[in-house]
């Protein structure tokens, strides 16, 4: 008998109105020496019958009830842990594959090249107008990957330069299942965000990684489902998901080897994209405190700040290592014969310098990619750099006086600007934002 090739894991909750359009994806593909595993996870409503009546007429369907609702992570560990394939591929109920070819491409790579992960790119569906989304750079999830990265099978430099930060969504790879069973690599249980830190482990473990930008998945947005929603509903676990992670890294010993990138992707993520989203001031500045608490706790030492990648960071967490809990993080006073020169006052989205405290002199606007505009007296636009080389310049340019990290914290006097951003998006405005918004399904 001919071992099975692929197991197709889908985790089932309230998926009524989507669960055939993407069973029926499955179900007609080219490829055909694959199983579907799908854990319900307690649906109340016609999810377990639909897969019942499916997996009547079709052998390779497999049903799971869990026996009380577990959540996303533990449904996906329950079918990895019972998974024939050899390879496994993650699928949400409420999305598809966009024609009846795509595991015959992804498959015969794999094979193949013998390859552990296989990423890929996807399409995605605006459930409001039932259009797929044309423009790349409106997509949610953009393709993280340049031509360089692609087609090919990574060299050991690309897979450092990819650890902690590989694309974190599971529907868009395909995983080789033995690797993951021999590490123990599976999703944190009763938590948000178990993707990231599934991704994140991945990004460890798999050695043979190939990157395709064939737009193979079909991920559905404006969803309401309850299986994701929105951060201010997930705030307790934003910190929490970093500990879990930080503890896999402890508890294997490996904390000592990834920690300078490890440290960074911390910094990253909870400075530079939870933290400008957080819509409640009493909310961002528990956040802050939390994240305060966090980097304590990860004992760094001056010889660590030293060897970070980016000099932004260790200014950020020398910051969090002093902090008290007041709102304001930077507001440094420069004072000459007693009468205060230069004023730096630093937020989420802008360091701004004022003359004599009420001229502003100089603005560095944040904007996404962590790119920095620079501003003359606050309206003139002339240097646009990537963060680590961030410079003030006087004498029309010429002579840098003194350097600035940019940092992103949250300020009072910045409060407004998670407002205004979300604003934007409901408006629909294309204009920058300090960081590009996860929105959920």
């Amino acid at each position: 008998m001919q071992n099975t090739e692929l197991t197709v894991i889908i985790p089932v909750y309230n998926a009524e109105k989507y669960l055939k359009q993407c069973l029926d994806s499955i179900l007609t593909q080219t490829f055909k020496n694959f199983e579907v595993i799908c854990v319900n996870d307690r649906s109340n409503d016609s999810s377990l019958k639909i897969l019942n009546e499916y997996s009547s007429k079709d052998s390779r369907i497999k049903v799971v009830n869990n026996l009380k609702n577990l959540g996303p992570g533990a449904s996906r560990n329950i079918a990895i842990k019972q998974a024939a394939g050899e390879f496994i591929h993650f699928i949400d109920a409420d999305d598809f594959l966009v024609d009846n070819n795509v595991y015959s491409v992804l498959m015969e790579q794999c094979i193949n090249e013998h390859l552990d992960l296989l990423i890929f790119n996807h399409k995605e569906f605006d459930e409001v107008t039932s259009t797929f989304i044309e423009d790349e750079s409106l997509k949610r999830f953009r393709f993280l990957y340049e031509n360089k990265y692609l087609a090919h099978l990574w060299t050991q430099k690309e897979l450092e330069k990819h650890y902690f930060n590989i694309q974190i969504m599971p529907c868009f790879k395909i995983h080789r299942k033995r690797i993951l069973i021999e590490n123990e690599i599976y999703f944190p249980e009763d938590i948000f965000y178990e993707d990231t830190a599934f991704s994140n482990y991945v990004s460890l473990y798999f050695k043979k990684i190939k990157v395709i930008k064939d737009q193979l998945y079909a991920y559905r947005i404006n969803v309401n489902t309850s299986t994701t929603s929105n951060i201010m509903d997930k705030f307790k676990d934003i910190v929490t998901i970093h500990r879990v992670m930080f503890n896999f890294l402890v508890e294997r010993n490996l904390y000592e080897k990834y920690k300078h990138r490890f440290v960074s992707l911390c910094i990253e993520s909870l400075c530079w994209y939870f933290l400008p989203q957080i819509d409640d001031y009493d909310k961002a500045v528990e956040l802050n405190m939390q994240i305060a608490a966090f980097i304590k706790d990860l004992k760094l030492s001056k010889k660590d700040l030293k060897e970070l990648e980016y000099p932004s960071l260790k200014t950020i967490i020398n910051n969090y290592l002093s902090y008290t809990g007041t709102d304001e993080l930077l507001n440094l006073n420069l004072v000459v014969a007693g009468i205060p020169f230069l004023s730096v006052k630093q937020g989420i989205k802008e360091t701004k310098i004022y003359l004599f405290k009420k001229i502003l002199l100089y603005k560095i606007t944040n904007t996404n990619e962590r790119r920095a505009v620079h501003y003359l007296f606050g309206f003139l636009p002339y240097l646009k750099m990537k963060i680590k080389f961030a410079k003030i310049y006087y004498l029309f340019l010429l002579i840098p006086i003194f350097k600035i990290d940019i940092c992103n914290f949250y300020y009072r006097d910045n409060f407004n600007f998670t407002l205004r951003q979300k604003q934007l998006l409901v408006s629909g405005s294309k204009e920058n934002c300090c960081m590009e918004v996860k929105c959920e399904k």
